[in-house]
C-alpha cells in the first residue's frame, strides 16, 4: 500500500489531458498510487490516456454521473492512506512535488499546498497556504483548494462521501463536513504543489447561478444565521465604502485636471 494516491478524473479533455499525465509521470519519486477515471470520452482522451496506461495503477473508462461520482468511485478504489485529486485540465508543479511531500512526512488529516492559479485571458495568481486564516472564517468564502490539498483517506470513512447533491461545490462543502463538524486538523504547506487552471465548471458563467444557490443552501448548513448576517453585513459595507473611495479619487484627478 503506496502513502500516496493521485486521482486523476476527466472526459473530453483531448486539448490539456497530456499535460496533467506528464506531470505525474515525470515525478522523480515514484512511490505513489495513480488512479485515472475517465468519463467515456468521446474525443481523443482515451487513447492518450493508453498511452500511460503502463504507469498507471488502475485505468478506467466508463459513463459516471458527474464529477463526484467520479471522484467517489476514485476513493472507494483507493489505498493510499492521503489523496490528492489532480483532474484533467490540471497540473503538478515540478518533478519533485511527490518527493518533497513524502519527505516532510505531514501527519495532518488535511495538507494544504500552494496554489498557482491561471485565468482564461493569461492572468495569474499565486495563492500561498500560509496566508489561509483560521477555517471556520475561511471556508465561509472559499473552498480549499483541493488540486494543491492532500486529504487522508479515512476522513471520507467517517464523514462520508462527496454530496452529490452539490454538482458544483460537493468538495468545498466536504471540507466543511469534515473540518467544522468533524475536527479534522489541518497543516499548511509553503510549497507549490500544483497548477490550476480556472476554467473548469465552477467558472462558467452558465453555472455561475447554480454556484450561488449551491452556496447559499451549504452556508445555511454549516454557519448560524447571526455569524452569516454579519459577514455579508460587513462585506456589503467593505463594497460600498470602496465604491466611495473610488468616486471621491475620480472627482479628485478630475478636479487636478481641470485646474
Amino acid at each position: 500500500m503506496s502513502f500516496l494516491t493521485i486521482v486523476t478524473v476527466c472526459r473530453n479533455e483531448q486539448a490539456r489531458i497530456e499535460k496533467t499525465l506528464d506531470s505525474v509521470v515525470k515525478q522523480a519519486c515514484r512511490d505513489f498510487e495513480w488512479i485515472v477515471l475517465d468519463g467515456a470520452s468521446t474525443d481523443g482522451t482515451l487513447a492518450i490516456l493508453e498511452k500511460y496506461k503502463e504507469r498507471m495503477s488502475i485505468l478506467r473508462s466508463e459513463p459516471d454521473r458527474g464529477i463526484y461520482d467520479a471522484m467517489n468511485k476514485a476513493i472507494g478504489l483507493a489505498t493510499g492512506e492521503y489523496l490528492l485529486f489532480l483532474n484533467g485540465g490540471d497540473w503538478l508543479a515540478d518533478d519533485r512535488v511527490v518527493g518533497d511531500y513524502l519527505e516532510r512526512n505531514l501527519q495532518e488529516d488535511v495538507v494544504i499546498g500552494d496554489i498557482l492559479v491561471r485565468y482564461p485571458g493569461g492572468r495569474e495568481q499565486y495563492r500561498p497556504s500560509e496566508k489561509i486564516g483560521p477555517m471556520y472564517d475561511h471556508l465561509y468564502w472559499r473552498s480549499l483548494p483541493h488540486q494543491s490539498t492532500f486529504i487522508r483517506r479515512e476522513l471520507f470513512l467517517q464523514h462520508g462521501l462527496y454530496n452529490e447533491q452539490f454538482k458544483i461545490i460537493a468538495d468545498w462543502e466536504f471540507f466543511l463536513r469534515a473540518i467544522l463538524r468533524g475536527g479534522a486538523t489541518v497543516a499548511r504547506w509553503a510549497r507549490n504543489v500544483a497548477v490550476f487552471t480556472h476554467d473548469g465548471i465552477s467558472a462558467s458563467p452558465a453555472h455561475r447561478q447554480l454556484f450561488c444557490k449551491e452556496r447559499i443552501r451549504m452556508r445555511r448548513m454549516y454557519y448560524p444565521w447571526v455569524y452569516r448576517f454579519r459577514r455579508e453585513a460587513n462585506e456589503i459595507l467593505g463594497r460600498t465604502v470602496n465604491r466611495m473611495r473610488q468616486k471621491l479619487a475620480r472627482k479628485s484627478d478630475d478636479s487636478t485636471t481641470n485646474k
